[in-house]
């Protein structure tokens, strides 16, 4: 055997050579194998710290017992002992340890134990630790000034809200009456600058006690029933998003602004589009939050479209075009999930059914237990006439979730010749003209749409009612909506040999 073969077989028999005459034994008695690479290096080193750490007078360090760690384990095993105690100095790895708490023997107090405890447990807070607003304007580059669709609320410093929870017993699961009952302690309370959306109160005062119980009458029996008002929380007021919310909403309620869904429009000045039956409603769609700059209302422009034919013309169109035995049929196909409006309350509702069986004469039974019918309810409560008898009524399917229960679906009738249709059909989506026209009215250009934020502030300024909730929120609204911009940077690119290149973006 020649070439690398026979070098390696030579190198072989070496290593066997130097292994035997280093490994240990005694009348043929197969000793434990001698380690190799790391755990070979592991064993010196081991022998090595023992040598270090056993006491003078000529004693030699023993070696590992069989069975001892090797490789990673005793790596392990080195890097966990204190320092001075025979192992090698790494970094000590140190760990919480749970300190063991004695019991207290016969005639020892733990007195101060508790009272230390108590002084811990008062010191904790759950509430996230909240951080002052950091401004990022900048201070390179040339500043300039832009029109934002934000209305500033300038409120003072350090101004509190309590948050407190209004329970009822027995229980009072009308809204309404809860408002009610609330109302009859509004001296007690100082109902100035507060909100209550039905369970939670906001104050801009601390009531006396943690817990305020009151009694009050039920609106319907006059039986009594018993309010407690708890404390749950202080808070700053750009915490307080939800009560600053509730309060806006009376503010734009002052502006004589009808809220529909979600947004508030001004029926006063709608547009009619008479040559397309529709009419367009302007409107505002807001929203409040916390900036750089404090607590901001964003405003913007929003528009309804509403169609000046009802339901009921609507119907009687489908009638005109249709075979009596597929009126029905196609009423539902038309009808059957649009948003119509009722115009004596300003409210949407989703058509879930028509029901053919059921006419404005055809009574209802009334909270009280009385019957009324439709015609005569609407006459009653909303001074509106009813002229088709002969009409079907629409049905509307709310969802409401009561406390502890699953959803309960309630039934709310509608007459169609007092009801509106809102939005515009799939034909009209389709035509380009009609689509352009109204076009026309909804998309709002970004000077005049600053104007129209500019009158809405002009307004809210100029209105008692409106400045009166507003310094119920405790703060005064900006005058204007141009504010400083961030400042324009220079841009640099890098080229070879730490060359730079600025210019300005245009």
């Amino acid at each position: 055997m020649a070439g690398r073969g026979a070098l390696l077989e030579r190198l072989k028999i070496k290593r066997e050579e130097s292994s035997n005459e280093e490994r240990p034994g005694d009348g043929g008695t197969t000793s434990r194998p001698v380690p190799v690479g790391r755990a070979q290096l592991l064993r010196r080193l081991n022998v090595q710290n023992q040598a270090a750490a056993a006491p003078t007078g000529g004693l030699q360090p023993i070696a590992p017992e069989r069975g001892a760690g090797c490789g990673r384990a005793q790596l392990w095993k080195n890097m966990t002992q204190r320092p001075g105690e025979g192992a090698l100095r790494y970094p000590e790895i140190k760990s919480q340890e749970t300190p063991v708490r004695t019991p207290a023997t016969h005639g020892q107090s733990s007195q101060p134990d508790v009272a230390n405890l108590q002084s811990q447990l008062d010191s904790m807070s759950l509430q996230k630790k909240r951080c002052e607003s950091v401004i990022r304007s900048g201070v390179e580059g040339q500043t300039f000034t832009a029109a934002v669709n934000y209305i500033r609320l300038i409120s003072k410093e350090n101004a509190q809200i309590y948050e407190y929870f209004v329970g009822f017993t027995p229980e009072i699961d009308s809204r309404r009456f809860r408002f009610i009952m609330l109302k009859q302690h509004a001296e007690a309370l100082q109902f100035v600058g507060n909100a209550f959306d039905g369970a939670k109160l906001y104050l801009r005062h601390k009531l006396p006690l943690q817990e305020n119980v009151y009694e009050c009458s039920h609106p319907s029996d006059n039986s009594v029933v018993q309010m407690k008002i708890i404390y749950k929380n202080q808070m700053k007021m750009s915490e307080a998003m939800h009560w600053c919310g509730i309060l806006f909403r009376r503010v734009l309620d002052s502006l004589n602004l009808t809220q529909i869904g979600r947004n508030f429009y001004d029926m006063e000045t709608s547009t009619p589009v008479p040559q397309y039956n529709l009419e367009i409603l302007p409107g505002f769609v807001t929203a409040m939050a916390e900036y750089e700059g404090g607590i901001m209302v964003q405003v913007d422009v929003s528009h309804k479209v509403l169609r000046r034919a009802n339901a009921l013309e609507a119907m009687i169109n489908i009638y005109k075009r249709f075979p009596k035995d597929q009126v029905q049929e196609q009423i539902k196909k038309e009808l059957l999930g649009q948003v119509v409006m009722t115009r004596y309350n300003n409210k949407t509702y989703r058509i879930d059914d028509i029901d053919f069986s059921l006419n404005p004469n055809d009574t209802f039974q009334k909270r009280d237990g009385s019957s009324c019918s439709y015609k005569q309810h609407l006459r009653d409560q909303y001074q509106v006439r009813i002229v088709d008898e002969k009409q079907p009524l629409l049905v509307h399917r709310p969802k409401k979730k009561k406390r502890g229960q699953e959803n309960i679906t309630e039934t709310i009738i509608l007459v169609p010749e007092v009801c509106s249709l809102t939005g515009i059909t799939d034909a009209m989506k389709n035509d380009f003209r009609i689509m352009k026209d109204i076009s026309g009215f909804t998309r709002v250009k970004p000077v005049d749409r600053i104007g129209r934020l500019d009158g809405f502030i002009q307004r809210i300024n100029n209105c008692q009612n409106a400045k009166k909730n507003i310094r119920r929120l405790g703060v005064k609204a900006g005058h204007s909506t141009i504010t400083n911009g961030r400042p324009k940077l220079w841009a640099r690119k890098n080229f070879g040999w730490s060359w730079k290149i600025g210019y300005n973006w245009r």
